[in-house]
């Protein structure tokens, strides 16, 4: 699955998610439970949350990352963004890069698949066999 630009998420309404497998629904979970979000007033259901943006990409070696960049509002929910790194890792299960900030995002990088070079393999088993 490679995706050429990014995808937007934002929470729309507060309900109780659970863990599932899609990246969609796993960005709403961690939105919800790091309260990531804002009500607009105290009567209404309507809230605001911080906008994050999404896609996947390769690098040279193969491997596939999920980039998930979380856009800054000037609001004070934006506080929460730079600790992250422990939810992603707890919700997505994956390894996770330490927050690039820049001024309008901080984003973090999810490596979902690493590739094994054939060589590192070969020697590995070879390695092995040799201890029997």
């Amino acid at each position: 699955m490679l995706f050429n630009r990014f995808k937007t998420i934002r929470l729309k309404k507060i309900k109780v998610r659970r863990l599932r497998r899609g990246i969609r629904s796993n960005i709403k979970c961690l939105l919800e439970r790091q309260n990531l979000y804002e009500r607009i007033n105290a009567q209404s259901n309507a809230i605001r949350s911080i906008v994050v943006k999404y896609k996947m990409i390769y690098n040279e070696f193969g491997d596939a990352i999920l980039v998930l960049r979380f856009i800054k509002s000037g609001r004070p929910i934006d506080n929460g963004l730079q600790h992250l790194k422990e939810p992603l890792e707890t919700i997505f299960d994956l390894n996770c890069s330490e927050p690039f900030t820049q001024r309008t995002y901080v984003e973090y990088h999810l490596i979902l698949e690493v590739f094994e070079d054939d060589e590192q393999l070969q020697m590995e088993i070879f390695i092995d066999d040799s201890n029997f």
